[in-house]
């Protein structure tokens, strides 16, 4: 038996190489964001450890919860690409009625009919695409181009003032206030187009007013119907016949100015109010007809009155 200096040592070096492989199953090795992961098989560099977390034996769960019809892969997408998707957590108990939220996750492959991903340092798992949405990357970024970016791990609107340093300079428009202008790195942010976008934001008419609402995907379910899975007020869910959405900001929309009667978001829903004024990186300051402090939102969260 070899004397117990040289036993222990063995014994070091084995749990090193043990922890250095943990490592790299957590930390997802996205320093090889070019590589391939193909269809679902890991790549070189990704450890077991990582490829078992894909469906953890303890914790299985359904990549599709809510039973929505099947929807196309992305094209074109490389592993380690900044996405948003459903945190496991929520997916495990994702259900109608239940809160969904949109967080920065990374792109990591395709599995049988669904994307893998991870958010943050967790584990890679599978989800149905529904449930994920890819920032468009269409022409340049210029000035006035309205956005979505990462702000604290989640989905925010914002829009573009210009480009210094390589970065791109965005002021977020949907968190209450003005943080100034944030550089970005051009990879994590995404363009918004006109009309009804994953990421964007859209109306509908209800019994109890106008709803505000955030669009994530859409698809024609089996009665015909096209509907969007769509978030509301406090992360609420539901599913939404895309006749019955309307696009903000609105297409051809006036020109507001300031004296301006408009509907701003106010818990969910456009209530009445009156526009007191606006800066040229997308913020207005709308004064509620019901009083209360002034409210500070982005050009997809106001319309004229």
């Amino acid at each position: 038996m070899p004397p117990l200096p040289t036993r222990l040592a063995a014994l070091a070096l084995g749990l090193g190489v043990q922890v250095g492989g943990c490592v790299d199953a957590v930390d997802g090795g996205d320093a090889e964001r070019g590589a391939s992961l193909g269809t679902g098989s890991p790549d070189a560099t990704t450890s077991s450890l990582e490829e078992a977390f894909v469906l953890p034996p303890e914790r299985p769960h359904d990549p599709n919860p809510l039973d929505l019809p099947p929807a196309p892969m992305p094209e074109g997408l490389d592993v380690g690409r900044r996405i948003f998707t459903v945190p496991l957590e929520m997916l495990e108990t994702l259900a109608p009625g239940r809160v969904l939220e949109l967080r920065a996750a990374y792109y990591r492959g395709l599995g049988d009919g669904t994307m893998l991903v991870r958010v943050g340092h967790g584990p890679t798992y599978p989800i149905h695409p529904a449930y994920v949405v890819v920032p468009e990357r269409r022409g340049r970024l210029g000035r006035g181009t309205r956005v979505i970016a990462s702000y604290r791990g989640r989905l925010h609107h914002g829009v573009v003032s210009g480009r210094r340093a390589r970065r791109i300079l965005v002021q977020f428009t949907d968190l209450g206030t003005s943080l100034g202008l944030q550089r970005l790195d051009p990879e994590r942010v995404g363009s918004l187009g006109p009309g009804l976008r994953p990421g964007g934001f859209a109306t509908r008419t209800t019994p109890e007013g106008l709803e505000h609402l955030t669009l994530v995907s859409a698809a024609v379910h089996p009665d015909g119907v096209r509907r969007w899975l769509t978030v509301g007020h406090h992360g609420t869910i539901d599913l939404v016949p895309e006749t019955s959405l309307t696009s903000l900001p609105r297409e051809g929309r006036p020109r507001l100015r300031p004296g301006d009667p408009v509907r701003v978001v106010w818990r969910g829903r456009m209530v009445p109010g009156t526009l007191r004024a606006w800066d040229r990186l997308g913020l207005y300051t709308v004064q509620r007809t019901r009083s209360g402090a002034p409210l500070v939102v982005g050009p997809g969260m106001i319309m004229p009155e």
